[in-house]
């Protein structure tokens, strides 16, 4: 009988942590730009933020972490909600500015 024995190195996790965030960041500043382009405002803009970042979020969970998600982030139930306010900034300065670029500036 084996046991299976995954060792937690400090350095690969923060490293992972990293990656998720710059993937997340990028990704919601393109999300920004199209909450822009289709005009969303207010709470509509922000229920579309939220989905965003579940939705890439997911993304990272099945493609990159293969629904390994113990293996590459830990504590694995912070790896939905961490870091939630990270992407605000990119995501709503890109908003505003092809929201105003498209609607504003006709």
């Amino acid at each position: 009988m084996q046991k299976n024995i995954h060792p937690l190195v400090a350095e690969n996790a923060a490293h992972n942590q990293r990656v998720v965030s710059f993937i997340r960041n990028m990704t919601l500043s393109v999300f920004g730009c199209s909450a822009g382009i289709l005009g969303l405002t207010s709470y509509s803009g922000v229920l579309f933020y939220l989905f965003s970042y579940l939705f890439v979020s997911f993304l990272i969970y099945v493609i990159k972490m293969g629904s390994k998600i113990g293996e590459y982030y830990q504590p694995a139930s912070k790896f939905w909600y961490a870091k939630v306010f990270e992407g605000i900034p990119s995501f709503v300065l890109f908003w505003t500015l092809f929201y105003s670029l498209v609607y504003v500036y006709e």
